[in-house]
C-alpha cells in the first residue's frame, strides 16, 4: 500500500497529496488487470491443451496409455472454464486428467478427473496430506476448494 512521504519543514500540498493517491490506486489497478489477464491466457491455454488430448493415440506416454475418451475431456473442458484460478493440466496414464496447484511454500492440491469420479489430493508444506472423492455432480466445489487452499483456510 502506497504511504506518502512527509518529511519534517515540508509541505506537502493538497494536489500534490491526492496526486500520489491516485497513482497509488492505478498501480493497484494496473496490478489487478494484468493478474487478470495473465489467468486469462493461462484458461486459453489450458483448454487449447485439453482440445490437444482427443489426438492422444493408444501408447501415446510409451506405457500402454490409452487414448482420451471424448467425454471425459468436455467434461474437463467445462471445469477448467468455470475455475477463478487456473491448474497446471496434465493427461495421465491412468485414463484421467489431473487439475493441479501448487504454492511456493511446498503446498499442493491436486484434482484427478475420472469418468465417474474426481479425486482430491492436498497435502501441506509438512507433507501432511488429505485425500477425498467427489463425485462429478460435485465439480462445482473445486472452486471453493481451490479458493480455500489460497486463503490458507485448510
Amino acid at each position: 500500500m502506497y504511504t506518502p512521504q512527509i518529511r519534517e519543514n515540508s509541505t506537502l500540498s493538497t494536489s500534490s497529496l491526492v496526486r500520489n493517491l491516485e497513482s497509488a490506486s492505478t498501480q493497484r489497478l494496473n496490478t489487478q488487470y494484468y493478474k487478470q489477464v495473465k489467468e486469462y491466457q493461462k484458461k486459453r491455454f489450458n483448454l487449447q491443451k485439453l482440445y490437444s488430448f482427443k489426438e492422444l493415440e493408444l501408447n501415446w506416454n510409451n506405457n500402454q496409455g490409452l487414448p482420451f475418451d471424448r467425454e471425459i475431456i468436455l467434461f474437463c473442458i467445462d471445469i477448467v472454464s468455470s475455475l477463478t484460478k487456473q491448474p497446471d493440466v496434465f493427461p495421465t496414464g491412468r485414463n484421467s486428467i489431473q487439475l493441479e496447484y501448487e504454492k511456493e511454500n511446498g503446498e499442493y492440491l491436486e484434482f484427478e478427473v475420472f469418468q465417474n469420479q474426481i479425486n482430491v489430493f492436498y497435502m501441506n508444506g509438512n507433507d501432511d496430506e488429505k485425500e477425498d472423492i467427489l463425485s462429478i455432480t460435485e465439480k462445482n466445489q473445486i472452486n471453493e476448494i481451490v479458493s480455500e487452499f489460497y486463503e490458507g483456510n485448510n
